[in-house]
């Protein structure tokens, strides 16, 4: 099939940018990866966790995330 490779990297799987900043969870401490990750462990979802890093949102399932800075 002509242009399925083409289609096949439009539509491939994007990676975390390098420069994105880590999540850390205020209550217990734990990095992240990424916002999926965090949401993942409380069992929560991840556009919660990125707007509570961008201060929209207190928190959420009685969790408060913030970017992990070092």
């Amino acid at each position: 099939m002509k242009g399925s490779s083409s289609m096949a990297k439009k539509y491939k799987k994007a990676g975390r940018p390098v420069n994105h900043p880590k999540v850390i969870c205020v209550e217990t401490g734990e990095v992240f990866d990424t916002y999926s990750s965090a949401a993942r462990k409380i069992f929560g979802d991840r556009r919660n966790v990125c707007r509570c890093c961008q201060g929209t949102q207190k928190d959420h399932k009685g969790y408060h995330f913030r970017y992990f800075c070092k």
